[in-house]
This record gives structure tokens, C-alpha cells and sequence, in this order.
């Protein structure tokens, strides 16, 4: 087993102990039992974001709602306690991105909000005080992606600003323990999405870039082990973008989506647990992909929804299952792409758990659900 998948693997360990002390209590729909098959939440949802342990909602009345683990409160609703129902915590917001430790709100009037914990700067304040409600961060925003402990953004003006943990390089800027300010990295950009240690940038014309570092190809180079603190073009004529547990994605022109990186849990669903260190093409007729450290969701043009990952290969259990996060009625890992459901319209994948809302703005959730992140 590489060592860097075990010690996420400790890392993982402790935490669930620590969370299943301190939120046993949190039920969700009244069990300790996990989801494996879609169970329907709330009506009116417009978009979502799942994070470490926390799903984020937007209502289509652009009221923001949360629930979930929330001992470093990144609900944002002034308290440090979990919830096991979506509770409404703001009005007038146009979307949100959950993070591992931290959450990103964006208002209508383009003002970004964060809160949670701010110890590597990723809520761009010089102060590493936790935000157990909003605080606000920067005016003129158009998009953002909440990572692991940092933030990308991307102003009105197409330029993309980062504050936060910068071990890897994945800010774009040399690597130094964090940057508590904004600072400017490129122009031009479309979108952007953070991994745990690559951050992938998609230009208006169409290009990919990435930064970070990688042990096991993710930058599709051709190289096993990489490193680049500054953007490094990776790909053409791309439409979405998608950034996992060493692992980089993106959906072409063509609505074909294409892999690379990590695939220990079988995220490439190439049907093997082999890295691929150049890119392959993993399906058509895609429209939009959410990745996950241990699984990815698939939407197609035809609105069905597909899975794969959710398992770690060879490893002793419980980490040679899932916690239901493909939503297929099992929890067995999968190589190889699962059909999920259909009708849906917008997808995303937290780190156990994963919310979709169906053409009839339903929301649906499924996978673990120990600290209520679905409920």
C-alpha cells in the first residue's frame, strides 16, 4: 500500500472514531444506517455542494440552507453543533462550495462569504479564528471551489485569486505552509476546481491547467511523480473540469471525459486499480462529472447518472466497501461504471456521501450518514 494512502487511511480512522463519540446522537432519519440506494431530502433545490462531512443547499428562492458535521462550523450558523435537518441559514445567495474544513457562500450581489475554520488562511483573513458565522471575504465574484484547507476564486473580471494551504503548490504560487491573503494567479479563466493536492483551471478558451504535485500521474504527463507551483497547460478543448484524490478530469468538446492519476479505489472506471499517468478516455455523452478522494459521479447528456470507486482494492475491511456512496443498493466498490438513477440534473460528491437533484429540482442523497450529512 503506498504510504500516502496509509496514512489518509489512519487519518480516516481517527476521525470517524472522534465523530462517532462526539455525534452519535446524530442520526439522521432516525438510524445509524447508511444509504446505499437514493432517498429523497427536500423539494425546490437549485444547486448543492458536498463537502468533507457537510452538504450545502440552495433553495431556487436563492435561500441557502446546510446540514451536517459541524464541530468547526462550517454551517455557518453560529454554533458548533450538528444538524440532522437542512437548517436555513441565509437569504439572497447565488451558490456555495463545502470544503474539508470550511465553506464558501456567494451572494447575489457578488459578494463571497466564508466560514469554518480559517487555519491556513483559506478564508483570507490574517486571523486563524474559526467563522461560526459568514464572514466576509471579497467583493466582485463570479465562481469559486472550497478544497482542502484553501480557496480558489474567480472574480467578475475572469481572474482567479487563492488564499489558504499552499504545502503542495496547489495555489499556483511557490509552496509555503499557507497564504492568509488573496493573491492573483492567472486571467481568462472559465472555471476551477480544487483537489486535495492538484488544482485544475479551465480557461475561457477551452484549455486545462493544473498545479500542485502528484505521486501517481495525475497530470497526465506522462510523469508518475510531478510538481509545478505555477499553472502547466495539461489539455484542449475542454468544457468541465473535475479534481479528485490525485486524479484530474475533464469533459471535452465532444462530451467525451477523460482520466488520469490515482486509481486505487478504481475512480477511472477502466474496470483495474491501475494509475494511468496519461490520460484515457473513460466514456461519452457526458455533461458533467464531481469527483471525490474515493469515487466519482458521472452525469450524461441522456440525464442518467453513473458511479465507480467507493473502495480502496486489497484493503482489510471496512475499507474494502463502500458507505453506499454510488447509491447503486450495494456497498460494493466498483472499477468499472455503475448506472445510478435517472432524471437527474446536477450532481455532487462529498467525501462519503453524495447529493443530486433530479429535472424536478427533488434533492436526493445517499452514502454515509453518521453525522448527517443526508438524513
Amino acid at each position: 500500500m503506498p504510504k500516502r494512502w496509509s496514512t489518509i487511511i489512519l487519518a480516516m480512522i481517527i476521525y470517524f472514531l472522534a465523530t462517532s463519540i462526539l455525534l452519535a446522537e446524530n442520526l439522521g432519519d432516525g438510524t445509524k444506517i447508511d444509504r446505499n440506494s437514493p432517498v429523497k431530502i427536500m423539494d425546490d433545490v437549485k444547486c448543492i455542494s458536498s463537502g468533507f462531512f457537510q452538504t450545502l443547499i440552495i433553495k431556487t428562492d436563492n435561500t441557502f440552507w446546510a446540514c451536517g458535521h459541524n464541530v468547526i462550523g462550517v454551517l455557518g450558523n453560529n454554533t458548533k453543533d450538528p444538524r440532522d435537518t437542512p437548517e436555513k441559514i441565509l437569504d439572497a445567495i447565488a451558490c456555495v462550495s463545502a470544503g474539508g474544513e470550511h465553506s464558501l457562500i456567494l451572494k447575489l450581489d457578488g459578494s463571497l462569504w466564508g466560514c469554518g475554520s480559517n487555519s491556513e488562511g483559506q478564508l483570507g483573513s490574517a486571523s486563524e479564528d474559526e467563522a461560526l458565522s459568514p464572514i466576509k471575504i471579497l467583493d466582485g465574484v463570479k465562481a469559486m471551489s472550497a478544497g482542502w484547507n484553501y480557496s480558489m476564486i474567480i472574480k467578475k473580471d475572469d481572474s482567479l485569486w487563492a488564499c489558504g494551504n499552499n504545502a503542495h503548490g496547489q495555489l499556483g504560487d511557490v509552496p509555503i505552509n499557507a497564504r492568509h491573503e488573496l493573491f492573483h494567479i492567472m486571467d481568462n479563466v472559465r472555471d476551477v476546481k480544487c483537489g486535495d493536492s492538484i488544482t485544475l483551471i479551465l480557461s475561457k478558451d477551452g484549455t486545462v491547467w493544473a498545479c500542485g504535485s502528484t505521486q501517481h500521474g495525475g497530470f497526465g504527463n506522462g510523469t508518475k511523480d510531478f510538481s509545478t507551483d505555477k499553472p502547466l497547460k495539461i489539455a484542449d478543448n475542454a468544457i468541465a473540469i473535475a479534481s479528485g484524490q490525485d486524479n484530474s478530469y475533464f469533459v471535452k468538446n465532444d462530451n467525451s471525459l477523460w482520466g488520469c492519476g490515482l486509481n486505487y479505489c478504481g475512480t477511472l472506471g477502466d474496470g483495474t486499480y491501475n494509475d494511468h499517468y496519461y490520460f484515457i478516455k473513460m466514456m461519452d455523452s457526458v455533461i458533467a462529472i464531481s469527483a471525490s478522494e474515493t469515487f466519482v459521479l458521472i452525469l450524461k447528456k441522456d440525464t442518467s447518472l453513473w458511479a465507480c470507486g467507493g473502495g480502496i482494492v486489497n484493503a482489510k475491511p471496512p475499507y474494502n466497501k463502500t458507505y453506499g456512496q454510488l447509491g447503486d443498493g450495494t456497498l460494493i466498490p466498483r472499477n468499472k461504471f455503475v448506472k445510478v438513477m435517472t432524471d437527474v440534473h446536477y450532481i455532487s460528491a462529498g467525501y462519503f456521501h453524495s447529493m443530486v437533484i433530479k429535472n424536478d429540482n427533488s434533492l436526493w442523497g445517499f452514502g454515509w450518514n453518521g453525522t448527517a450529512d443526508i438524513f
